[in-house]
């Protein structure tokens, strides 16, 4: 079919390039400080305990970070480290498609579909960044928001497809654990699955299916892990170090135009990107197929399960608002996009199942196969010239190795350093900062919260990062420096 050679050669073209530019990345900021905790405390535990009373609740972060640069060197295997975040989220995306078209019966687009939403999900990132180049964002973030993605697909397969073959109980056996490692990944994470998990026990309690109590457990242990990472007494520390935040009739406000503003703006993406012309008929065998399942229920649990999925995109905004008070960083509304990319079918399909759409697809643009191939090359031209593939692409091919080379020589540099002994060192600072690499790079001032970890990381009583000219006329004074 045209549309998935389609399909599969975007996909391949953007995962290629995401794994290239692992090439170039590097440790920042609070990477350092994450790889120098399991060695100064002595152990994992001994990290996780300390992040757990001194920072925060992300237990299941920390110890996969503690884990990795135990295993091995930060820096030698930083770009490994990159290419599984990246490969863990084609795969949670693979889980969740083949678990929607399994139950909506059309197998035979899960490839498809899993590689469409990859590719959209790469494009209207907030940060690509944050989440597949950088350490202590990407173990943060992408581990739990991918984490939720298998553990819900998964969920929905094991209760909804007609051809599971795995029992219930198998499942719920490997889920558990599962379940409680995504509270301790990031706090949206924790929430959205307790929402998830609880209104998926209550439709299927009203619906009277025997399946609610394994769903209950599941509810219970998301609940718990949510308790565990909420109550970590260094959640104190970070909120202290914030902008003053707990006024509840704020953020619900806030959370609600945010949230539905997100909704709303996915679902303009979302409809252009599957209710074209060419990506019409996989879209409709998907939408019939679900509808079909949704027609068994009654108008109340069509419309609890409609509340339900817009009160995951407003759920995104409260952790963040009521403790600080402030808008979510990037990395943290990282999680919209997979929103609006596993909400849409189910959405269209409730649509469907109420009778208030008959067909999703916009008008026919062309009327010869000739006009349809430049209209198809166009819309990938204008898929590939989104910000964000257009900066990877970009940073691919010219930024990527100039902001490597730079990090080669501040590395020599360093190394120098701890070769004589020198305890105040004073680096170049990066020129080249390209924007699909993380480069929160640290400042001229040795006392600033990005040089700490590397000074700790390095053993230093203090290091800082110069403009050009200041470290050429301190090099040009200091004969002995390189």
């Amino acid at each position: 079919m045209p549309v998935k050679r389609g399909i599969a050669l975007l996909f391949l073209l953007v995962f290629a390039c995401l794994c290239w530019t692992t090439r170039y990345s590097h440790p920042m900021t609070d990477d350092y400080c994450y790889a120098h905790y399991p060695a100064a405390l002595g152990s994992i535990f001994g990290a996780i305990e300390h992040e757990y009373t001194h920072w925060g609740g992300r237990y299941s972060a920390v110890a996969m970070m503690s884990s990795f640069v135990t295993a091995t060197d930060l820096i030698d295997g930083y770009g490994f480290l990159c290419l599984g975040l990246i490969a863990f989220s084609v795969l949670a995306f693979g889980a969740f498609f083949a678990s929607l078209t399994a139950i909506a019966g059309v197998r035979r687009d899960r490839y498809a579909w899993s590689a469409l939403a990859f590719c959209l999900y790469v494009a209207t990132l907030p940060t690509v960044s944050e989440l597949f180049y950088w350490m202590a964002g990407g173990v943060t973030y992408t581990g739990g928001y991918m984490s939720l993605l298998v553990v819900s697909g998964l969920s929905l397969h094991a209760t909804f497809a007609a051809d599971r073959r795995v029992p219930t109980g198998l499942v719920c056996a490997v889920l558990a654990p599962l379940i409680l490692l995504i509270a301790g990944f990031n706090e949206v994470a924790a929430v959205l699955q307790v929402l998830f998990f609880t209104l998926g026990t209550g439709l299927l309690r009203w619906n009277r299916s025997r399946a609610w109590r394994p769903w209950a457990g599941a509810a219970l242990l998301a609940c718990v892990g949510l308790l565990v990472t909420a109550l970590a007494p260094g959640n104190s520390v970070r909120a202290s170090l914030a902008a003053d935040g707990g006024n509840l009739l704020l953020t619900l406000v806030s959370s609600f135009l945010h949230g539905s503003t997100a909704m709303g703006v996915g679902a303009v993406i979302m409809y252009l990107a599957t209710a074209n012309v060419w990506m019409a008929p996989m879209t409709h065998r998907a939408v019939e197929g679900l509808a079909e399942s949704l027609h068994k229920l009654d108008a109340v649990s069509r419309a609890a399960i409609a509340v339900g999925m817009a009160g995951l995109f407003w759920a995104v905004f409260v952790p963040v608002y009521w403790a600080t008070g402030a808008y979510p960083p990037n990395r943290t509304l990282a999680v919209l996009p997979v929103l609006v990319l596993v909400c849409w079918l189910p959405a269209l399909a409730l649509l469907r199942a109420a009778g208030w759409i008959r067909e999703v697809r916009l008008p026919t643009l062309t009327r010869t196969h000739r006009e349809d191939i430049w209209v198809a090359c166009a819309a990938l031209l204008v898929a590939l010239l989104s910000p964000n593939l257009r900066e990877l692409f970009r940073d691919t091919v010219r930024y990527g190795p100039r902001f490597a080379r730079q990090l080669e020589v501040r590395d020599r540099t360093i190394e120098t350093a701890k070769q004589r002994g020198q305890q105040e060192v004073v680096v170049l600072a990066l020129g080249e900062q390209p924007h699909t690499l993380y480069h929160g790079d640290m400042g001229a001032d040795p006392d600033g919260s990005r040089n700490h970890c590397i000074r700790l990381y390095y053993g230093f009583d203090s290091i800082s990062a110069i403009s050009r000219r200041a470290f050429e006329r301190l090099h040009a004074a200091s004969p002995e420096s390189d």
